[in-house]
């Protein structure tokens, strides 16, 4: 592993430059102290949504919008994908003209019992059909892949017949032979489309299994095999649902990505 980028460090980097001094909604997760994820960014719990400058979305789970960090709302929004307890904060905000920043733009997750979890890109769709500004962190957007492949750059040790650069990283070539590994069509496959690298699509374990007719995470078959739906088959389905979704086609598609 040379090291890993998340769009959570991309948001908070964004807090630290351009949101110093002014005061957020936060949208957490549903642990103590999640609020700290502001720490070192300068920028404060709003005390209601009418002062609040932005609106972060980190989590699913708890909605701090009364300037009290001991005393978020939990909306049990990640299990129920009710965004009700949000509605009124959300009303205020988008009136106001007040941009929402999205650190994590998954709109559902798969947990290890094949449960779907929904994140915090589902609130920020939410916000967006209220008429609300959002500003999304990580796939599909390029930035995070060009992020992800600079840490590469500056990881990667010299190989024979490479130079390592005067500053210390490692040389790598002008265009690095990329590989994207992701289950969203959305999120994984557009994104990398949108960078230009390659992708590899992760069907049974993934958020799409149900969607394409593959079963639930948790009851996969152990041998990969599904009667009587050849690849023919599962490729018209990937097509079809790209279609339905608006989403280019992975490059390349494996049952699970494990070993």
């Amino acid at each position: 592993l040379a090291g890993a980028v998340c769009s959570g460090e991309e948001c908070h980097k964004a807090l630290q430059r351009d949101w110093a001094g002014q005061r957020c909604v936060f949208l957490g997760w549903n642990r103590d102290g999640d609020a700290k994820y502001l720490r070192d960014t300068d920028v404060a719990l709003a005390t209601s949504p009418e002062d609040a400058d932005c609106i972060v979305a980190h989590g699913p789970d708890r909605l701090y919008a009364t300037g009290d960090e001991a005393a978020p709302v939990l909306t049990g929004f990640c299990d129920s994908g009710d965004v009700a307890p949000y509605a009124a904060c959300f009303d205020v905000c988008a009136r106001r003209g007040v941009p929402l920043l999205c650190a994590n733009p998954d709109l559902v997750s798969v947990d290890p019992q094949g449960r779907a979890l929904w994140m915090p890109g589902t609130l920020a769709d939410a916000y967006r059909a209220r008429g609300g500004r959002v500003v999304d962190f990580g796939k599909p957007d390029a930035s995070l892949f060009a992020a992800a492949v600079d840490r590469a750059r500056g990881a990667r040790r010299p190989t024979t017949g490479e130079d390592a650069t005067t500053n210390g990283r490692s040389a790598v070539p002008a265009a690095p032979r990329v590989l994207h590994v992701g289950d969203s069509l959305k999120h994984d496959i557009a994104g990398a489309a949108n960078a230009g690298v390659d992708s590899l699509f992760v069907v049974d374990t993934g958020i799409h299994a149900r969607d394409l007719g593959r079963g639930r995470f948790d009851d996969v078959d152990r041998d990969d095999t599904h009667p009587g739906d050849d690849d023919t088959t599962l490729l018209q389905r990937i097509e079809r649902l790209a279609e339905e979704l608006g989403t280019p086609l992975p490059t390349y598609v494996i049952s699970k990505f494990a070993w």
